[in-house]
């Protein structure tokens, strides 16, 4: 009797990385039949090797920031590498630490105006390597100026939210004594 196998497996033996595993009931070579097949951190979804999108953290969505290189952190799986997209464009990567914490700082300053953070994860080496799905995206506004009193100082000790200026008094709750608050337009 002379069995031929065409485009199967009989056993992982006759599969090759990533598709390194063979379901026998399929006849079909496929990633994983159990996490234990995948790169740590990863699960095994349907045959295949997923990897959860790692989360941000920070800034927090529709948030506005007045700094100009701003940290954005977050979490992913232990030991993966993350890669942080500001707009699209590549602003970092690095390693979630055990606690799957990681934090990157743009290395150029972000332009005023509103952006778009994303970051994806990913575990394993060649040829077995799993990434992620992006992030949900979070969208932040740098402007130049103030954002709470404390950025004001001396006779314009006031931030005016709406327009992130300075300003001598918003209300006359800001003034000193009996004086009252005329906010220049």
């Amino acid at each position: 009797v002379q069995i031929t196998l065409v485009g199967g497996c009989l056993s992982a033996g006759d599969c090759s990385a990533p598709q390194g595993q063979c379901d026998t009931g399929t006849g079909l070579c496929v990633s994983c039949l159990v996490a234990a097949h995948c790169p740590a951190g990863a699960m095994c979804t349907d045959k295949a090797c997923t990897l959860a999108a790692p989360v941000i953290t920070a800034p927090t969505a529709n948030s506005k920031l007045n700094v100009r290189r701003p940290p954005i952190s977050g979490t992913a799986v232990a030991g993966a590498t993350v890669t942080v997209r500001v707009d699209g464009a590549v602003v970092g990567t690095t390693m979630a630490g055990n606690d799957g914490s990681w934090t990157i700082t743009p290395g150029a300053d972000l332009a005023l105006g509103t952006h778009t953070a994303t970051a994806n994860a990913q575990v394993g080496t060649a040829p077995s390597i799993v990434t992620s799905a992006g992030s949900t995206a979070i969208g932040f506004e740098i402007v130049m100026g103030c954002l709470a009193n404390a950025d004001c100082r001396g006779a314009t000790p006031v931030c005016d939210p709406v327009d992130n200026m300075c300003a001598r008094c918003l209300v006359s709750t800001d003034c000193p004594g009996s004086a009252t608050c005329t906010p220049s337009q």
